[in-house]
């Protein structure tokens, strides 16, 4: 039966693959500290294990609702074994995706109804909710930057960019939907940038004891430079939008190295997007029930 939840929420481009790979390579490590682990390896290929999307009408929202609870139910005991009760669940697509984001233009779209889709009984004291948060400049390049490598062109020119620098959802706005989602929960949330200060504290917290992690090392999905960008843009738009094949990806991104980062923010918004995420940090701080680090 399950007691004890540490539900790692990511957000995207945290260093949340860097942290699941290790979990998931290092299970025995976990269970051994009664800890059983389910990550995107053990969720993402059920098929009945579907998230609502904003464009979703309400009675749709809540049948998949309902049945992604049941399913994320069933997972609990084969994680958890006989002897164990406490779980580590991490999968930052709960939250939404990078191309949701931009489709949208806007931080985790409809995550209310997304969280939605937990278990009811996963809302209790024993429930310890992780969150990594960054700056939205870099945030949101990094989340193109991912589309990109999946072969997939998102249009992020002079108008994009402008609707997401309007910020219609902002840290705190997902923060307070965890809230309110979860609120007999604890959570802590960290922030992207003191992650070589805070990240070891923290993932012990999730695994449930002394689990070292190396992360000073790089990225698992280290973001495409400026050139790469610009080469798959080019490669899209002669296959008419099309996704491109991944061994493509992978020679245009061979052939762009040393073109430099992949900065697509003009410096007046990046400083007003990071004057922004100063400010969500601090009020973030003020949050009740919210530990941030």
């Amino acid at each position: 039966m399950l007691s004890t939840l540490a539900l790692h929420l990511g957000a995207h481009k945290t260093a949340t693959t860097t942290l699941q790979r290790a979990f998931d390579s290092r299970r025995r490590e976990l269970l051994r500290l009664g800890t059983g682990y389910l990550g995107p390896g053990d969720l993402r290929d059920e098929p009945d294990l579907v998230f609502p999307k904003p464009e979703m009408a309400p009675d749709r929202v809540a049948q998949v609702q309902g049945r992604t609870a049941r399913v994320l139910d069933t997972l609990v005991p084969a994680a958890l074994g006989a002897r164990r009760s406490r779980l580590l669940l991490s999968e930052e697509n709960i939250l939404g995706t990078p191309r949701l984001m931009l489709r949208h233009a806007a931080l985790y779209p409809g995550l209310t109804a997304r969280l939605g889709a937990l278990p009811a009984d996963w809302d209790m004291a024993g429930t310890h909710v992780f969150l990594s948060i960054r700056d939205y400049a870099g945030f949101f390049a990094s989340c193109h930057s991912t589309v990109a490598q999946q072969g997939v062109w998102v249009p992020f020119g002079a108008e994009e960019r402008a609707a997401l620098a309007r910020m219609p959802r902002r840290w705190p706005d997902v923060v307070a939907d965890i809230r309110a989602t979860l609120p007999a929960a604890r959570l802590t949330v960290w922030r992207y940038e003191e992650l070589h200060a805070t990240g070891q504290a923290v993932v012990e917290a999730m695994a449930g004891g002394p689990f070292e992690i190396d992360l000073a090392g790089p990225g698992a999905m280290g973001a495409l430079s400026a050139g790469a960008m610009a080469g798959i843009a080019a490669a899209s738009a002669a296959a008419g939008g099309a996704r491109l094949p991944g061994a493509q990806v992978r020679r245009i991104r061979q052939g762009t190295e040393g073109s430099g980062p992949y900065d697509p923010w003009e410096p007046e918004t990046r400083a007003a997007l990071s004057d922004l995420y100063a400010e969500d940090c601090a009020r973030i701080g003020r949050m009740d029930g919210v530990e941030l680090l």
